[in-house]
């Protein structure tokens, strides 16, 4: 189905969804543009708008820009319009909530928010795999994976499997499973080198392992990718006991102790 009449609006979405996959800076950017023209062209494309929310607030989280604030305010001002535009759209519903997550926002609404895209649509491998990142943030590990495994079952092909593994990787860190965890970091890394969040944890899942060479190594990669400090990707994390143990793993594989 086309969310939009517009047949011009609806070929920019399509490029630009193919250039977000890539999670890469260039690609980004590129895709922004995309969905702009795409907006101009039909004002009430709300899939469009929840894509670009999604990728202002990747651009926040991965330190691709000097003005992290623009990004931030049109991440959550494109995601509130998409909403308010449609309420009934899974799609939009799932791109609205993996927005929010990296951001650190509406955490709440957004459990809601994925829910209601599940029971629009539970043929929905992006639904399912937004679910399984909300979830895993808010430390609930085992819900998460199964999440996470009903989004690769319904899309076994997915772009977007280092993107699943990685989620998995998150609930398992939260379990202090850190060689599993480094394991599907890993393997992650191999599908979407440029990640950046995956470094980050790898290198925390290395400091609690003592392996002090492949912490620097994944920190060295981390830098590489982002100009973000590597402690503020805590928030990703919603528990507490799983913000600290993240700081003390990217201790650890700082120190070298």
């Amino acid at each position: 189905s086309r969310p939009t009449g517009n047949m011009g609006s609806y070929d920019l979405f399509l490029r630009a969804l193919a250039l977000v996959s890539a999670y890469e800076r260039t690609e980004a950017f590129a895709a922004l543009e995309l969905l702009d023209r795409a907006i101009a062209l039909d004002s009430r494309y709300a899939l469009a708008m929840a894509l670009a929310a999604y990728t202002h607030a990747q651009v926040v989280v991965s330190g691709w820009s000097d003005n992290p604030a623009h990004h931030r305010g049109l991440a959550l001002d494109l995601a509130r319009r998409a909403v308010q535009l449609a309420e009934d759209d899974s799609e939009v519903l799932s791109w609205v909530t993996g927005a929010y997550l990296p951001l650190d926002e509406n955490f709440d609404d957004s459990i809601v928010l994925i829910d209601r895209s599940i029971a629009l649509n539970p043929g929905s491998s992006l639904a399912w795999l937004m679910s399984g990142w909300l979830r895993a943030a808010a430390g609930d590990a085992d819900r998460a994976v199964e999440h996470f495994e009903m989004s690769m079952r319904l899309d076994p092909c997915s772009s977007d499997r280092g993107y699943q593994l990685s989620g998995i990787a998150l609930a398992r860190f939260g379990q202090g499973r850190y060689s599993e965890a480094a394991a599907l970091l890993r393997e992650s890394l191999q599908l979407q080198p440029t990640v950046s969040i995956n470094e980050a944890l790898l290198a925390a899942c290395y400091g609690h392992l003592g392996d002090v060479d492949a912490a620097r190594a994944a920190i060295a990669s981390y830098q590489a990718l982002s100009s973000r400090d590597l402690h503020e990707r805590v928030t990703l994390f919603r528990r507490p006991e799983h913000r600290k143990a993240y700081l003390d793993g990217i201790d650890l594989a700082v120190s070298g102790d």
